[in-house]
């Protein structure tokens, strides 16, 4: 980002003659980007670790990964019976 501020010509070259074509040079060992840089890791190390957190609370429901494939399984097998697919209803409620 700092290199890309250090490229962005002057507005007001286009209406008077002026030395400096682009805007003032700023340091990547600025004062003000180091602060930045390091607010920003605070900000990406806390949500890091807030998503950590949270990585398995659906692990409960991961089985449903599964479930498309072992209903084909299911439904292919001939002959059906009731009782078998009461079986497999029961299981959702």
């Amino acid at each position: 980002m700092v290199e890309k501020i250090n490229q962005i010509p002057r507005a007001d070259t286009q209406i008077a003659n002026n030395d400096k074509t682009h805007l003032w040079y700023i340091s990547a060992d600025d004062e003000i980007v180091k602060n930045a840089e390091a607010t920003i890791k605070t900000i990406v190390d806390e949500n890091l670790q807030a998503t950590a957190k949270c990585i398995n609370i659906y692990d409960e429901f991961l089985f449903l990964l599964k479930e498309e494939e072992r209903i084909d399984t299911f439904l292919n097998k001939r002959p059906f019976s009731r009782e078998e697919f009461t079986a497999e209803i029961n299981k959702y409620k």
